[in-house]
């Protein structure tokens, strides 16, 4: 029935990414063990029509990712030497979790955990966040990936556009002697007129300063 099929392509697919990497790098906690994965894997691969099924599916899972993490780059969230590694191979299984600070990282075995955001600023991510199953289902995990990176990938650009435009309204604090329109590389200070977003995957940060044109530049900053 379709509950079982999910489930079993569900397996399969944590399965085929545990085998190229090892289970030890995936965090599926100890619910989800090695003799599971193997006979998921033996079940598909000896029965034809479903792993011709499952693999088309996969394809088609791998190519509905692939394209949302091109789509992230593109608004500068994640840098392009990330995302070569997350996409390096065709098992791309997303899996996230909640630092003990709040911040919100995506984990992929053989890439660095990057950070999606904070549930301070972001509580609706509590939602999101991998909760107490080792692994959700493949339908719930690929609506989970598309909130996730949609949120994270528009949420920059919206920030990186506005800091650029209130760069050019010289509505940004600069030093005294200092050139440009007040944008800065690396991660900035912390503060309530600070803004923070990422330029081709890099972290920058500017101090709005608009108060002059009658907003309060805190406000401001927190509706980003």
């Amino acid at each position: 029935n379709a509950e079982a099929t999910n489930r079993v392509f569900t397996l399969y697919m944590a399965a085929l990414r545990a085998k190229r990497v090892g289970l030890d790098k995936l965090n599926f906690g100890p619910d989800v063990t090695e003799k599971m994965l193997k006979d998921t894997l033996a079940a598909v691969e000896g029965n034809k029509k479903t792993k011709a099924a499952f693999e088309k599916a996969a394809d088609i899972y791998n190519e509905y990712n692939v394209n949302l993490v091109n789509f992230a780059v593109q608004t500068g969230a994640i840098p392009k030497d990330v995302a070569k590694l997350m996409l390096a191979s065709k098992d791309y299984v997303p899996f996230y979790r909640a630092r003990t600070d709040g911040t919100v990282v995506l984990e992929i075995g053989g890439a660095p955990a990057f950070k999606i955001g904070n549930l301070k600023d972001q509580p609706y991510l509590h939602e999101l966040v991998g909760g107490d199953k080792p692994i959700f289902d493949v339908f719930t995990s690929a609506m989970q990936n598309t909130a996730m990176l949609t949120d994270m990938a528009l949420r920059n650009l919206a920030t990186r556009n506005t800091a650029f435009a209130l760069g050019e309204m010289g509505l940004l604090k600069k030093g005294e002697n200092e050139k440009g329109i007040g944008i800065h590389k690396g991660d900035g200070p912390k503060g309530a007129s600070i803004i923070h977003f990422k330029v081709d995957g890099e972290n920058h940060w500017a101090n709005v300063n608009t108060d002059a044109a009658g907003v309060p530049a805190e406000l401001l900053v927190k509706g980003l």
